[in-house]
């Protein structure tokens, strides 16, 4: 590894930070860790490590753990140890083995992390590893953030070595005598990625012998067209979302595609295949009600508006309201109960309702809207069915669903979005139970390691 390489992981690190390094024992980590460590004090780092075993590869699996272990042992570095049943959990979760692998492994570091008390987890992707991700996403049918590969910063995750090949990670291993262990595995063609390492990765580097390098060209390029598509899709959501989470999605109407299936998206926030955004955006023109799955995901579409359902979302019990702070995880909101008597001026609301004390009937509680729910508004000096005065509003059916309704045990007391029932309807001086509901807010597979 040349000097400026050396560079390029310093300037990856920020100055002054807790270190945790991923360790497997392989040359990659080890020629990482052991740089780390050489310039601890010059970069002002304090370094830790960690080492996962994924319990794959029995005897050498305990060999690799055993190498990790003493070569920290021998140089004082702290280091956190986990394991994980990869088999089982690809099997309880449906995954494949490298994916159940990859999220075992990342949540570990996460934990040693935090118990080791570390500013950034730092991993050993060099640049064959991006390429080798750009051609499995590009074989998966990825898109341009797939084909971006594998990011150099992710949340708390840092990879300061992807520009770095793996011919020059030998050449420092030579250079500065780095012991490391070798995984058998690596050889074998059991996994999509060793096959792309030893049959496809020799092709192209006899094509161009500089063709690793110009992944990570092309990598970077990709990376920041995707960054701008990104953030202008992000101001587009944030002008067509509604406060009640809803997506206006008659508005992606002519939007280029490039753009709104971007949208779509982050405002679903999980990733959202081709075939998907095609047949969402298909409805742009809808008017009427429609019910569309995606993956993850029921979709309802009412009156131009895309509503996110899910079975969580509608199973919705009868809830007593205590004093205090309730959440209500369903409908994303948070009712608070306090009493105190009524002040001589209030300001008009449609979320926070003054009930006379006296007038309630048992408990207090909020539900969704039940068949045959009347409401009396002293404005209206009529009774009428919720069903109405919400036809009246020009709700959607999700709108409906998603008001809160304020009961005790005999009727309505008040409801979100119109106002307190005439009945429970108090004056200044009045003993009250005060009532808020507080609508919190609602903003919202490819490989990138």
């Amino acid at each position: 590894m040349m000097s400026n390489h050396v560079e390029e992981i310093r300037s990856g690190i920020p100055s002054g930070s807790s270190i945790l390094c991923a360790v497997s024992g392989g040359v990659d980590s080890m020629v990482l860790l052991h740089c780390l460590w050489k310039h601890r004090e010059e970069w002002g780092i304090r370094i830790c490590a960690a080492h996962f075993d994924h319990q794959l590869r029995g005897l050498e699996s305990a060999r690799d753990r055993t190498f990790v272990r003493d070569w920290c042992q021998e140089r004082d570095i702290p280091l956190k140890i986990g394991f994980g049943e990869v088999r089982q959990k690809a099997e309880e979760d449906h995954l494949g083995t490298e994916e159940a692998a990859r999220e075992m492994r990342y949540a570990f570091l996460e934990q040693a992390r935090n118990e080791l008390e570390c500013d950034w987890i730092i991993t050993a992707h060099n640049a064959d590893d991006q390429l080798e991700t750009q051609i499995l996403n590009l074989c998966r049918g990825s898109g341009l953030h797939g084909l971006c590969g594998i990011p150099p910063r992710r949340g708390a995750i840092l990879r300061p070595m992807l520009e770095i090949t793996r011919s020059e990670i030998l050449d420092y291993a030579r250079e500065h005598e780095v012991v490391f262990v070798e995984d058998h595995t690596n050889e074998e063609d059991d996994f999509a990625r060793n096959r792309i390492r030893h049959h496809v990765m020799p092709v192209l580097k006899g094509i161009n012998s500089s063709a690793v390098e110009n992944a990570g060209t092309c990598a970077r390029l990709l990376r920041r067209d995707d960054d701008y598509l990104e953030s202008q899709a992000g101001e587009l959501l944030a002008r067509i979302t509604d406060t009640d989470g809803a997506l206006q999605l008659n508005r992606l109407e002519g939007v280029h595609e490039a753009l709104s299936g971007r949208v779509l998206r982050q405002w679903i926030g999980a990733p959202l295949d081709y075939s998907s955004v095609r047949r969402i955006l298909e409805h742009t023109g809808t008017t009427e009600r429609r019910i569309l799955e995606v993956p993850g995901s029921q979709l309802t579409l009412e009156q131009g508006k895309l509503y996110r359902t899910t079975c969580e979302a509608m199973e919705y019990p009868e809830i007593i309201l205590e004093e205090g702070k309730t959440e209500i995880p369903q409908r994303r909101c948070t009712i608070t109960v306090e009493p105190l008597t009524m002040p001589a001026e209030i300001h008009s609301s449609f979320s926070t309702f003054y009930l006379k004390y006296d007038n309630i009937n048992g408990k207090v509680r909020c539900s969704s809207r039940q068949d045959g729910d009347r409401l009396r508004l002293k404005a209206r000096q009529c009774t009428k069915k919720l069903k109405a005065l919400f036809e009246e509003a020009g709700m959607t059916r999700f709108q409906r669903d998603q008001t809160i309704v304020i009961r005790d045990e005999k009727q309505l007391l008040a409801v979100e979005g119109f106002g307190v029932s005439e009945w429970a309807e108090a004056h200044p001086g009045d003993r009250t139970l005060k009532i808020t509901i507080c609508r919190n807010s609602s903003k919202t597979g490819e490989t990138n390691e």
